[in-house]
């Protein structure tokens, strides 16, 4: 395997600005954008997810893409920044969640191992690109391990657990996109480069000066590595 430095790739001016000369983030395809806020206990197939709260924008016949996210964060995070609008205009499905107990979601009776199980059949997906940030990670990488096949692509954005299930994911061929913050002290960049070792040919993004939530210190640079990696997966 080779190191991190050998995958990354380095892009300066974190906390909100991209390096001097970086190209821009590719345009977005021109299509209208939508939005929808689903109310708890919307949707045919709730189940037990009944109470979630879902944030959903683009064409429902796009390719799948769900947002988690964070320990102090919801999906307001994603749309603070743009994310879910990036997506949909670019073609895409996007839907963003507020996990079990976050946001605008209750604390409910269903083990992390079942919740995106149960998602997935809310939102009627049979397969999605996960992007799983930080806390999120104890919901993702079990779901990886158990069901690599309704993955489409992972985007790991530092999720925690790493140690713990690296080394029972089974597909190395499953696209992933590794997003880090050069300087983030709580999932450090050692923990990017044990996660590469998984995957055939992960694409690894550090940047540089980036903290924990590093798609926030710099949202343009996050758009752009998305993107072109949503993009491949499309074409593949």
């Amino acid at each position: 395997m080779r190191g991190l430095g050998a995958l990354a790739l380095l892009l300066a001016g974190a906390c909100g600005s991209q390096a001097d000369g970086a190209s821009e983030p590719p345009a977005p395809v021109a299509t209208e954008p939508s939005h929808s806020d689903e109310s708890p206990g919307t949707g045919e197939s709730a189940g037990p997810l009944a109470d979630m709260h879902l944030v959903t924008a683009g064409p429902e016949d796009g390719p799948t893409i769900l947002l988690l996210h964070g320990g102090r964060f919801s999906s307001a995070n994603w749309q603070e920044i743009g994310t879910p609008e990036v997506l949909a205009l670019a073609g895409y499905r996007c839907v963003a969640v507020d996990l079990p107990g976050f946001g605008k979601t209750p604390r409910l009776e269903i083990p992390d191992e079942d919740v995106l199980p149960a998602l997935l059949e809310r939102i009627g997906a049979e397969r999605v690109c996960l992007v799983t940030p930080s806390m999120s990670g104890r919901f993702s990488l079990p779901f990886a391990v158990a069901h690599p096949d309704r993955l489409s692509g992972l985007v790991a954005l530092a999720p925690v657990g790493i140690q713990r299930h690296a080394s029972r994911l089974a597909d190395p061929a499953l696209p992933a996109l590794l997003f880090w913050g050069g300087a983030d002290a709580t999932v450090p960049t050692s923990e990017a480069e044990l996660l590469a070792t998984r995957f055939d040919d992960p694409r690894v993004v550090i940047l540089e000066g980036g903290g924990h939530p590093a798609y926030l210190d710099d949202p343009d640079a996050w758009h752009e590595a998305l993107l072109e990696f949503v993009e491949e997966l499309r074409t593949d």
